[in-house]
């Protein structure tokens, strides 16, 4: 009965435990591509709020409208100019890495994800610098 209730127990553990991701579809590019994007930024928050340093950070973001999307309705109109103005943002921070361009990057994702796909928002929000 023991034996029972140790297996019982360690199987319903282990399928608790966080197994990355959930995607109920295969990732696209888009969606890796942001991933990655989001990860960079991350980390480059981290060094920011931490060392208040902006040496050594850029950003090379594949651009989003070239992505294969999870779903075509991603494909509006507005798609293509909101990648070139988000490419436009990173480049401007690449040339002059500050807090304000850096935060204007995630302004532009917010932008983006509010009028395209509003799922990630609550994760982008925390990319602000403070």
């Amino acid at each position: 009965m023991k034996k029972n209730l140790i297996i019982f127990i360690s199987l319903f553990l282990f399928s608790c435990v966080n197994k990355g991701i959930i995607d109920p579809n295969d990732a696209s590019e888009m969606a890796l591509n942001m991933r990655i994007m989001t990860k960079e930024l991350e980390i480059a928050k981290y060094k920011i709020e931490n060392d208040d340093k902006f040496d050594n950070i850029s950003f090379d973001f594949n651009k989003i409208h070239n992505q294969k999307a999870t779903d075509s309705t991603f494909y509006t109109e507005s798609l293509k100019p909101m990648s070139e103005s988000f490419h436009r943002t990173v480049e401007n921070f690449n040339n002059f890495p500050n807090s304000e361009n850096y935060n204007n990057i995630v302004t532009s994702c917010v932008q983006c994800h509010n009028y395209i796909c509003s799922g990630p928002l609550v994760k982008i929000n925390k990319l602000y610098l403070n």
